[in-house]
C-alpha cells in the first residue's frame, strides 16, 4: 500500500464518522473557538492535560495543526462545513493585494 503523505500511516479511516468518546469534549471546545485556558476550565482539567488531549486529537486525525484538524473534521463529516454561497465581491482578491 502506497502512502500519499507521511500522516497516512496513523490516520483513522475516513469512514469513521465520530471522534473517540474521550476526545469529543476536546473537539467541542476547539470548535467553540475559546482560548485553551477557558476550554480547560470548562472541562475541569489542567491546561497541560487539555493541551495533551488536543495533541492526541491531532495525532488521531493524522495532522500537525489545528487548521488541518478543522479540514479533516469536515472531511470526515464530524461537523458540517459552514460554506455559504460565494459573493462575486469576495471571490476576487482586492486589487491592492496582487497574488502571483
Amino acid at each position: 500500500m502506497a502512502l500519499s503523505s507521511p500522516h497516512d500511516l496513523g490516520r483513522a479511516p475516513a469512514r469513521d464518522l465520530s471522534p473517540p468518546p474521550r476526545l469529543r469534549p476536546i473537539l467541542e471546545e476547539l470548535l467553540s473557538g475559546v482560548p485553551d485556558t477557558t476550554a480547560s476550565r470548562r472541562l475541569n482539567m489542567s491546561a497541560r492535560t487539555y493541551s495533551r488531549r488536543v495533541a492526541e486529537l491531532l495525532d488521531y486525525l493524522g495532522v500537525d495543526t489545528r487548521f488541518q484538524a478543522g479540514v479533516e473534521i469536515v472531511r470526515r463529516r464530524w461537523v458540517a462545513a459552514a460554506a455559504g454561497p460565494v459573493s462575486p465581491r469576495t471571490a476576487q482578491p482586492p486589487e491592492h493585494m496582487p497574488f502571483h
